[in-house]
């Protein structure tokens, strides 16, 4: 059945909405958990495994991947079901974001390098070392989100204004990660990632 539903949703695939909305209108929902916009009730690996090679078209996740204990094992996953010059979108929470700490089935932490040690990457100055690199994956952008409620409106409309600059280059985001980040922490970080 799920197999079906997919193909007629464009092969876009959004990982655990959980209690809301999916957020890309004709996209494929998977979730351990059922939900309201939940198409299929599974555990990710379990899902991704039933798939052909090459089958899925974009890969959407947002606070999803820090909860995953064996990331290089889903990666190898995300690798073999992407189509050629197929997308992910990845949106986690930053390291330096308070809340993080707050929940604990967080098992592992992300910052603006964190991909880059997964997948190739010429968007920075440091040279990484590519432990579990996957050559047909390469990140093509990162992007620090500073999150604030609307209701601190002096607050927003600052942290709106300052993540348009910080993310207008590259070095830019590494000073400030590197400098401020526990001055001014980033809410969130994404990144942008294609597969070859």
């Amino acid at each position: 059945m799920h197999q079906e539903l997919l193909y007629t949703h464009s092969a876009i695939l959004e990982i655990a909405p959980g209690p809301y909305p999916r957020r890309i209108h004709c996209s494929f929902t998977v979730d351990a958990l059922p939900g309201p916009d939940v198409d299929v009730v599974c555990d990710i690996f379990s899902y991704l495994s039933s798939l052909p090679d090459s089958s899925i078209y974009c890969i959407h996740s947002s606070h999803f991947l820090e909860h995953i204990q064996d990331l290089e094992l889903l990666f190898n996953e995300f690798s073999r079901v992407l189509m050629h010059q197929g997308l992910m979108f990845h949106t986690v929470p930053h390291f330096s974001n308070p809340y993080f700490y707050s929940d604990p089935t967080h098992v592992r932490h992300f910052g603006l390098y964190s991909m880059s040690y997964l997948c190739k990457s010429f968007l920075f100055n440091r040279s990484l070392p590519s432990y579990s690199c996957h050559e047909s994956l390469k990140l093509t952008s990162v992007f620090l989100g500073f999150k604030c409620p609307r209701h601190f409106y002096y607050l927003f409309i600052f942290r709106k204004f300052y993540e348009i600059f910080v993310n207008s280059s590259s070095l830019f985001q590494e000073l400030h990660e590197f400098l401020l980040t526990w001055v001014f922490p980033p809410s969130e970080v994404s990144y942008v990632i294609r597969r070859l």
